[in-house]
C-alpha cells in the first residue's frame, strides 16, 4: 500500500477545523439568544431538571441505568453548553430553580 501526497490535503484540514470552529460559535450565539428570554431559561432549567444532570443514574436494571446514563450525559451536556455561552444566565438559572423549590416547599 502506497501513501499517496496531496498537497491540497492541509488545506481542506484546514478549511475543516475553521467551519467548525464557525458552527460552534454559531451554537453558543443561538443559546445565548436563548438565554437572553426568562421563557427560554425556564426552558433549559426544565430540561436540566429532567435530564437528572445533577442525580445519580444508578438502578437496579442495567437497561434503566444505561437510559438514565445517557439522559444525565445530555443534562450535563446542555449545562456546559449554557455556561459556556452566558455564565451568569447559568447562575440565574440556578437562582431560579432555588426559588421554585423554596415556594415547593412553603406550599406543602
Amino acid at each position: 500500500m502506497t501513501d499517496s501526497f496531496d498537497p491540497n490535503q492541509e488545506k481542506r484540514v484546514k478549511r475543516a477545523r475553521k467551519e467548525e470552529e464557525l458552527e460552534k460559535l454559531d451554537e453558543l450565539s443561538d443559546l445565548r439568544a436563548v438565554l437572553k428570554l426568562e421563557a427560554g431559561r425556564n426552558v433549559i432549567r426544565r430540561i436540566l431538571k429532567a435530564a437528572g444532570y445533577r442525580q445519580s443514574s444508578f438502578a437496579l436494571n442495567n437497561s434503566q441505568m444505561c437510559f438514565n446514563e445517557g439522559q444525565r450525559n445530555l443534562g450535563q451536556w446542555l449545562e456546559a453548553s449554557v455556561i459556556k455561552a452566558d455564565i451568569e444566565s447559568y447562575f440565574q438559572i440556578i437562582r431560579d430553580e432555588e426559588k421554585q423549590e423554596s415556594r415547593k416547599s412553603n406550599d406543602e
